[in-house]
């Protein structure tokens, strides 16, 4: 009983985290999120308790790259891009790093998470990214019941799920060539017709060909 109520507060606040993008608060839940689906597992709780403590641990783990991301755009500028990393890492490779301005240095995305959390740890694993980079949140949501459905929810088969709904954009059509048309002109320059002639330019074989028809 006491883990469900640990489990329902730890939901309530980080939703309340996520909607105001506080990262120290989602960095805490996610933490939370980790113990108390350990905690089940050690007490050996049932299936459905195990299967939500860690379907909340996924909410979390998305919650803080989404965060992450949104935090990286230039609008917001409060996490670390990786242009920006490079650049610091320049500063302090030419012992100019007496340069930085201390105040205006931002959380990097490893002060948030582990680097195997965020990118995965080895070719087959996934990371916290691969629940979030182009992964919208309809498709994380349908991912996440598939997962729990077959009660399995580490963060491989929901990533795994998530990235196979991914939809590459249509290619674009091959522009097509527009077909000849005759273009009617009436009175050529240079040339009179017949009265209810109308002439007609054809495209034959590179060059132009006239042609005169009585209209009868």
């Amino acid at each position: 009983m006491a883990v469900t109520a640990m489990l329902s507060h730890a939901r309530t606040g980080l939703l309340v985290a996520i909607a105001a993008q506080d990262l120290p608060q989602i960095v805490e839940y996610k933490a939370k999120a980790a113990a108390i689906q350990e905690v089940t597992k050690q007490l050996r709780l049932g299936k459905e308790m195990q299967l939500d403590a860690a379907e909340f641990l996924r909410r979390a783990e998305r919650g803080l790259g989404v965060a992450i991301r949104e935090g990286q755009k230039p609008e917001n500028g409060t996490v670390e891009t990786v242009l920006e990393a490079k650049s610091r890492a320049g500063l302090v490779r030419h012992g100019t790093q007496h340069n930085l301005d201390e105040n205006l240095l931002k959380p990097k995305p490893t002060d948030l998470a582990t680097p195997a959390e965020l990118y995965g740890n080895g070719r087959d694993s996934f990371g916290i990214y691969d629940l979030t980079d182009n992964v919208s949140e309809v498709q994380f949501e349908e991912a996440l019941a598939e997962a729990k459905a077959e009660q399995n929810l580490p963060r491989a088969n929901v990533a795994r799920k998530a990235k196979a709904k991914i939809v590459d954009p249509e290619p674009r059509p091959e522009p097509q060539r527009p077909k000849d048309k005759l273009h009617c002109c009436n009175g050529s320059r240079g040339q009179r017709l017949p009265h209810g002639a109308a002439q007609y330019v054809l495209p034959v074989s590179g060059r132009m060909r006239r042609a005169s028809t009585r209209v009868s």
